[in-house]
């Protein structure tokens, strides 16, 4: 088998399993309706307004422990015996991206839904469509394939619910900084090329992180 079969083969395991387990969905979204709601009484004492550097902040911590939520346990719900039954049919490279696309799908499609749900109870202060969609879209990559790789990497350790966060957030803070300069770029109607700048070191994070996850991973599905 090739592969990209082997990876849309997995990718498609990933959707059959989502869907068996709805309530870890569910579980999802109500973490989202909760926070987004919370916030949208909050600002309510406060007369309705909101800051647009706040609503980017808010924004952005609630996109990353959304992730982390989400991502966390990922690998850790395949028993070893599953495991090794992979072990013996795919490499393990298509292992590792077809989780990465399902997760970037995934994530993509929950930063999309909490955008709408900030723009109807919070408003929306964006002015640069593109660039904050396009941000948007970088940072499900971005997170997708670090949280994967270091989900995999935490998977190993009995620590588990200790060792993934240890591990993701020195790596994705830097990047959580980048992501926020151009989306508060995009609340102020920067000049395009600027924000394309930004966006193009943000690509090439994303290639180095699909790459080590190329590299890394195989050592770590032989052990």
């Amino acid at each position: 088998m090739s592969f990209f079969n082997e990876i849309l083969l997995l990718f498609f395991k990933e959707i059959r399993l989502e869907i068996r387990s709805l309530f870890s969905f569910s579980g999802v979204l109500i973490y989202i309706f909760s926070i987004i709601f919370i916030c949208y009484i909050s600002i309510s004492i406060n007369n309705g307004y909101l800051n647009p550097i706040i609503w980017n902040s808010l924004f952005w911590i609630i996109l990353l422990f959304i992730s982390l939520y989400s991502i966390s346990r990922k690998f850790s719900y395949e028993n070893e015996s599953r495991l090794l039954y992979y072990y013996s049919l795919v490499r393990p490279e298509s292992m590792i991206f077809s989780k990465i696309f399902y997760n970037f799908f995934f994530l993509f499609f929950i930063f999309l839904l909490i955008y709408f749900l900030f723009t109807f109870f919070l408003g929306n202060p964006v002015k640069d469509y593109f660039i904050f969609i396009l941000n948007l879209f970088f940072a499900s990559i971005s997170f997708s394939s670090l949280l994967t790789l270091t989900s995999s990497i935490s998977s190993k350790s009995d620590n588990y619910n200790i060792l993934m966060p240890t591990i993701s957030m020195p790596i994705i803070i830097p990047i959580l900084l980048l992501l926020i300069k151009i989306s508060k770029n995009s609340l102020c109607n920067y000049d395009i090329v600027i924000n394309l700048s930004y966006i193009l070191i943000l690509f090439f994070i994303n290639l180095i992180l699909i790459f080590l996850s190329y590299i890394l991973f195989p050592y770590l599905w032989k052990n």
